[in-house]
């Protein structure tokens, strides 16, 4: 019983291996995409009986801004907080009509970054 030498084994087993190799190259490539830290961006409650006033600032260029005045002491917060003018039109509204709004303190990677209109979600069963 002679071996040749020029026979090729049969290698069966070679597409679990291409398979493999592949599917590892995938989850690199998935891995590398998510590595890269996204914005965060939270929302915490706003109290209205902590905004003391609206501040309107003209810039040079002539556009109008609006700031809103936060100072709540049970947390040691005070800050001056872009707001934008649909929503310094909706607090003006509810006053007017003396309602509660709604609002949140929009934080952008832990800073904060305007007051926006929260929306509370309602949940039927």
């Amino acid at each position: 019983m002679a071996t040749n030498l020029c026979e090729k084994p049969d290698n069966h087993n070679s597409g679990w291996v291409i398979a493999i190799v592949i599917i590892t190259m995938l989850l690199f490539v998935t891995a590398k995409c998510h590595a890269a830290d996204p914005v965060k961006v939270d929302t915490m409650l706003c109290k209205t009986e902590c905004i003391q006033k609206i501040i309107q600032q003209t810039s040079p260029k002539g556009t109008i801004r609006y700031y809103a005045v936060y100072s709540d002491p049970s947390i040691r917060f005070s800050e001056i907080i872009p707001i934008s003018k649909s929503v310094m039109e909706y607090i003006q509204l509810c006053k007017q009509y003396s309602i509660k709004p709604t609002l949140g303190i929009k934080l952008r990677n832990g800073v904060v970054s305007g007051i926006i209109r929260y929306k509370i979600k309602f949940v039927k069963r």
